[in-house]
């Protein structure tokens, strides 16, 4: 078995190809190999796109976990491939970890209050991708960021997405890679919606 990163050139991926210390291989889905940061043995590549769900089923063979770093818009577009993929491949997908928005519930965000007042459509797009993972009948995690710092890693502030008030302001990326990490090593936040951050 293994476990599949979608978005594996982006720079969260990358913070979080770089800490992985699970013995499972490891599978990069991206649009373009040449754009990976960092090389390594330890893992293989496939080259697809997003925006055709034929392309991720090869990825998904033997896959036990699937991991999305995919940040970009349409991000509904990508949710709904990702789930026909897993379908048409009759894999066995076990979990899915989904990079999302905190801000995306409507949950105010630090001092300035909801980010979706900032930017509705992109908060409305990551709502409708968070909400079709969640009804897929697949165990998921969403983990939802705050605005991303350039800070080094700090301690987590995780609340509960849907649910809470998240006072946090600002999260850096190899904070976020850490609660990913750590959420799928050891089986934290399952169906669950977790706001992060690590800077007040």
């Amino acid at each position: 078995m293994k476990n599949l990163i979608l978005g594996a050139t982006g720079n969260l991926a990358q913070q979080f190809i770089n800490i992985y210390d699970q013995d499972k291989e490891i599978v990069l889905f991206v649009r373009d190999k040449k754009r990976l940061q960092s090389q390594n043995n330890h893992y293989s590549v496939i080259e697809g796109d997003m925006y055709d769900y034929k392309t991720i089923i090869p990825a998904l063979e033997d896959a036990d976990i699937v991991l999305s770093f995919v940040g970009s818009s349409p991000m509904p577009l990508f949710a709904n491939n990702l789930l026909k993929a897993i379908q048409e491949s009759n894999s066995n997908v076990k979990r899915i970890l989904w990079l999302g928005a905190a801000g995306a519930n409507k949950e105010t965000i630090g001092r300035e209050g909801s980010f979706w007042k900032t930017m509705p459509e992109y908060f409305g797009q990551q709502k409708d991708a968070i909400d079709i993972i969640i009804n897929s009948q697949i165990p998921y995690t969403i983990i939802n960021p705050a605005m991303f710092n350039t800070k080094k890693e700090q301690k987590a502030i995780i609340t509960q997405s849907d649910t809470q008030v998240a006072e946090v302001q600002s999260v850096s990326r190899q904070t976020v890679a850490r609660v990913f990490n750590n959420s799928l090593i050891n089986n934290q936040y399952i169906n669950q919606q977790i706001t992060v951050g690590d800077s007040y």
